[in-house]
């Protein structure tokens, strides 16, 4: 049998002895007429180019933590789950492979209809609509497939999954998603495919009852053994060195947010035994608890005005203070660290050239910079230069 593509190239499968298929190729658009074109590339060839160009490691809980910074999230929890679910009521035979130890991220808001589109179309942010989104769902966020081969999405009322390679929920089928309400029967039936989804994150049998789940995660099974997409095999302690290089830096992640307070990493043992291994958390002092606020709004006002071509033939500075406590489980007592914050915001019609590229890349001028009060004995410094990416 046979099957035309859209660039005039016609595949013939062939079953010999051997059951070997061999390609047979008719061009067309070099006769006189026909088809011709440029194509894109398999999905899983574009998702290796992306992951030789961006790095794992603790980048990759980065970006999960700027995806629920644009989402307006306050919370971000890491959790690696050693768990291994049950294996008889699934999609299909192919997702065994993909209910034992899994690493987490979960944010406390939730996906909006754009959320569910944007994390789709890997080749377009849908940043590039708003660029104070520095990454929703943009081709960073496929940085997780350094990870996994198969990440999965739980937030209101749908799960979604993905896969790129499209061998689990049929031919060209990169992914598949069910609404908690109007696909209730098949969720009943199918209990060890959605078992990860429950017990996680106040995440409950009731939930998948009422409908809704009052947040976001993601569940990205750990890939065992080598895909087609890429080779890199992950494991506990692979996990482990993931968070580690995460917390190398963690005191000034939380610096230029201005929603996100709090992000926490957790290890749950195969027995159910869950601990906090360590936390960062980010607050204002209270003798100036609406400095922080305050600075926020008039920097948002500022980046609004840009975006909306605005003139203004000045920069716009605000400057706060911001309390950073890390607590590890390594550490008996937590840390505190006091910082001062600077953001500038660059404005419209100040220089023409400049305006000229954020507009064409999606970013607006902006600069943070802070600096450590602690007096520990130790100087330390942070630098942001962008809100767009």
């Amino acid at each position: 049998r046979g099957r035309e593509l859209s660039d005039g190239i016609k595949i013939v499968e062939l079953q010999d002895s051997q059951s070997q298929v061999f390609l047979e190729l008719q061009s067309k658009g070099l006769k006189g007429g026909g088809r011709f074109g440029q194509t894109t590339p398999p999905l899983v060839d574009f998702l290796k180019d992306i992951l030789r160009r961006y790095p794992e490691g603790g980048q990759i809980l980065k970006e999960l933590i700027q995806n629920a910074e644009d989402a307006g999230a306050t919370e971000v929890r890491f959790l690696y789950d050693e768990t291994q679910y049950g294996t008889e009521t699934l999609w299909s035979k192919d997702m065994a492979q993909y209910q034992g130890p899994a690493f987490y991220a979960y944010n406390d808001a939730i996906f909006t209809p754009e959320d569910w589109h944007g994390i789709q179309e890997i080749a377009r942010s849908r940043k590039k609509d708003d660029p104070l989104k520095v990454g929703r769902f943009g081709i960073g966020f496929n940085s997780v497939y350094h990870i996994t081969d198969v990440p999965s999405i739980f937030s209101g009322d749908q799960i979604g999954m993905l896969d790129p390679h499209q061998t689990l929920f049929g031919p060209h089928e990169s992914g598949q998603c069910w609404n908690l309400k109007e696909d209730s029967k098949e969720i009943n039936e199918l209990t060890d495919q959605f078992a990860p989804f429950i017990g996680v994150f106040g995440s409950t049998k009731e939930t998948f009852k009422n409908g809704n789940f009052p947040g976001t995660f993601f569940r990205f099974p750990l890939r065992l053994q080598p895909s087609q997409l890429s080779s890199n095999v992950y494991d506990k302690q692979k996990v482990l060195e993931l968070f580690e290089s995460f917390r190398a830096d963690a005191d000034t992640v939380l610096l230029f947010l201005k929603s996100v307070q709090d992000v926490s990493l957790y290890v749950r043992e195969a027995d159910g035994t869950e601990k906090l291994i360590f936390r960062v958390t980010a607050s204002e002092n209270k003798a100036l608890k609406h400095e922080r606020p305050n600075s926020i709004k008039i920097l948002g006002t500022a980046i609004n005005q840009y975006c909306k071509g605005v003139p203004s033939n000045s920069i716009t500075c605000v400057t706060y203070h911001v309390n950073i406590v890390v607590e590890d489980e390594s550490v008996k007592d937590a840390q505190k660290t006091s910082w001062l914050v600077c953001n500038c915001v660059g404005g419209r019609g100040m220089c023409t050239e400049l305006d000229c590229l954020a507009d064409d890349l999606k970013f607006v001028p902006t600069i943070g910079i802070a600096m450590s009060l602690s007096t520990n004995g130790e100087e330390k410094g942070a630098v942001v230069d962008f809100s767009g990416r």
